[in-house]
Parts: structure tokens; sequence; C-alpha cells
């Protein structure tokens, strides 16, 4: 059973607890220090006990004293709690301390307290969390395997120092979850795309399917004028950007605080490279920058992935339909309409594999078109004898438009 989100923050707590805990038995001759470390560790213990309840859907009706929580998850589990009596006694430590006003122990007589805590986790993590208790994080309640790799990397790059490398993949994060969608290279009209005219032509309706980029961006003309370099590729329509960050429940402060703090980047996704744009402020990069970067990441991915978790979707897997039409003669015209131009003239005798995107009544008239894009083809048997369809031209000449339905012959 996977951890829930609010099992994970009570570790979360419970992790900050013991590493500040840990810091106070640093300081060997500090009584008082070590009496806080005593304190902490047994709150940390106690948080981490309450998670392993909640998630063991263990009911907790008012006080539960610390003792009792580890006889309601023993009889839960059947089981002996591991390192139940070391627990016990940290925890008759802690009401000495803070309770009873005792003066701590001295540092030789409780200097393994903090390792046998730590056994304590991984041990309990192990058995009745089915985990790893390192590994616990908000990072894994999420879905997206490349997300999830990026921001344990940003993780480790966090625990070892160095921010800037923290801050860039947070930022690589938000760039796939987010920015990408608002990408027009697309619609940028190569030379070399050795596409047929009328395919270039209907690019811009194909691609438009596939990115939130404002209209007044989604033309060669302007990318020509204004992409410069790399990041230019990506255009956020602010006013509905800002709409998706409020149904996510996003602050959107939060959102372009971390814009602000990382540089500027864009992802050739066909070739796996990042282009980041270094502005050389090294000044962004620090601890409490990295750390701010790194836990409202983490958030705003989740928020959008309960959001994105609730939206209901259409049970077609395909968005388009595959046909093979054979020895006919039909129009493909430009418009919904038989009036419209003629942007393709399909052959008698010849064959072709048509995919259909969608349908809608004609403009004019009262004849149903779909929406097509295809290719000549020839039929060949394949080393099962079933037939399938092989492009006559290569590249393949692509030709797209409405066609009446009346004229597809399946």
């Amino acid at each position: 059973m996977k951890l829930e989100q609010s099992v994970v923050k009570k570790i979360k707590m419970s992790k900050m607890l013991y590493d500040l805990g840990d810091e106070c038995f640093k300081s060997k001759h500090n009584l008082e220090k070590i009496g806080a470390g005593i304190i902490l560790l047994q709150d940390s213990v106690e948080i981490f006990l309450l998670a392993v309840c909640e998630h063991l859907i263990i009911t907790l009706e008012g006080y539960v004293s610390f003792p009792q929580l580890l006889l309601k998850i023993e009889k839960k589990v059947n089981d002996v709690i591991p390192l139940k009596r070391n627990m016990l006694n940290l925890n008759s430590q802690r009401v000495n301390i803070k309770h009873l006003g005792f003066l701590p122990p001295n540092y030789d007589d409780c200097k393994e307290l903090v390792n046998t805590v730590k056994l304590f986790f991984q041990e309990v993590s192990n058995r009745y969390l089915k985990t790893n208790y390192e590994a616990i994080s908000f990072i894994n309640l999420l879905k997206n395997h490349k997300t999830i790799d990026l921001l344990g990397q940003a993780e480790n790059f966090y625990n070892n120092k160095k921010y800037k490398e923290c801050q860039r993949n947070c930022r690589k994060a938000l760039y796939l979850e987010f920015e990408k969608d608002y990408d027009i290279r697309g619609f940028e009209q190569e030379s070399d795309l050795n596409l047929s005219t009328d395919l270039i032509n209907n690019l811009p309706r194909l691609l438009a399917n596939f990115t939130k980029a404002p209209s007044y961006a989604r033309n060669i003309q302007y990318i020509e004028k204004n992409v410069k370099e790399p990041i230019d590729y990506i255009v956020i329509d602010r006013i509905p950007f800002e709409i998706d960050l409020r149904n996510y429940g996003i602050n959107s402060l939060d959102f372009w605080n971390i814009r602000n703090i990382t540089p500027h980047m864009y992802y050739f996704e066909d070739v796996d490279e990042w282009v980041i744009k270094d502005e050389y402020k090294n000044y962004n990069y620090n601890k409490e920058n990295a750390e701010y970067c790194l836990k409202k990441t983490i958030e705003i991915l989740l928020l959008k992935e309960r959001y994105d978790k609730k939206v209901k979707y259409s049970k077609l897997k395909k968005k388009s339909k595959s046909v093979i039409i054979k020895d006919t003669k039909a129009n493909i015209y430009k418009k919904a309409s038989t009036y419209s131009g003629v942007v393709y003239k399909l052959e008698e005798d010849c064959k072709y594999q048509i995919d259909i995107l969608d349908e809608t009544r004609g403009l004019k008239e009262k004849n149903i078109f779909q929406y097509i894009y295809g290719n000549k083809v020839n039929l060949i048997k394949n080393e099962n004898g079933n037939e399938i369809a092989v492009s006559t031209d290569t590249p393949p000449d692509f030709f797209s438009g409405y066609m009446l339905k009346e004229k597809i012959i399946k």
C-alpha cells in the first residue's frame, strides 16, 4: 500500500526533528543541549509512530500515550516492535527531563541514542510501511518518472550543498510539467523537412493541438522575428496560465519566484539536450533559495497532479482512426464544403492510408465531412500473410483537408 501524502508529511516532520536532535548530540559536554536532543529524538519517534498508525489504519481516539502507541501497533501487526525497550527508555528519559526537571544523563550514557533511533526508523519502515526509510520523500508521491529523477537529484544536490545544481534541477522539473506546453518550435518550417506543401500549410492546425502558446506566436513569421535563442521558443500566455495555476490551487507567487531565482532553459526533446541560459547571477544560488525551490517545486507538482487526477478524460486512447481507401476517386477540400478549394485529388487506381482526426457538418451543406491526413501506399503481405500498408514515396507525400464521409470506403 502506497504511503499517503499525510503520512509522508508526518514522517518528514519526524525527520526534521531527528536532524535537530542529532545536532544537539554533537555538543558532547553541553548537558542542556543533550537534554534538548533527547526531547527532540522522542518527539521524532512519537510523530513517526503516529504516521505508522495512520498507514496501518489504526484508530486513535483522544490522547494516546507513547507506550500505548507501541501497543496499538503491535496488536495490529501481531508482532513485537523492534527496539521497543530502547524506545520506552528514550521516552522515560524525555519525561524525566521535560516533566520532572531531572538533569539529562552524560554524553557517554546516551551517545548511542541517535543511531538507535535511526535503526528503529529503518526497521519499522521495512516491516510495516514496506518501504526504505531513507527513500521516504514527497518526491516519491509524484507520478512522472523524469520529474522524480530530476527532483531526487535536486534533493541530493541540496544535501551535498550544491545549491546551483539543486535549483537548476527544480527548474527543469517545472519546465517539463508547465513550460514545455508553450513550445512553438514545431511551427518552425525549415526547408529540410521534406514535407509536401499541403501538409506544411496545414501544420499549424495539426500542431495547435499540442501547444498552449498564444495564437499570435504559432507561425513562422513570429519565429523569424522574435526567436533569437532556444529559450525564445517558449511563449507563455500569461493570463490563461495564471488561470491554470489558480485551478491547480498553486500560489502564483511561488511559481514565479522559482523562475526568478533559476536560469531560463529549453529542452530539445528530440536529441535529449538541455540548453541553460547562464546569466552569471551566482548570488541567486544559495542554501535559502535552494531550500525554497526544492520545497515549493515539490508542492507545486503535487498540487498539479492532484488536479489532473480529478479531471475526466475521454476513454478513447487514439486521437485518430486509420483506414485504407482502395480504388476510389475523391476530392480533399480546404474547408468543410464542396464549394471550397480542392487541395488534393485522390487517384482512382491508387490506394491511400487515411487517418481521420474528426468529423463535422459542412459549412453550406448538410453533408458530413471528416478532417483527414494521409498518403499514397501499396498493400503488401507480411510474413504472417496479413496485408500492411507501405508508403509509395520516400519521404511520404502527405496531404490533409476535409473529405466527404460518404467517400470513405473501409
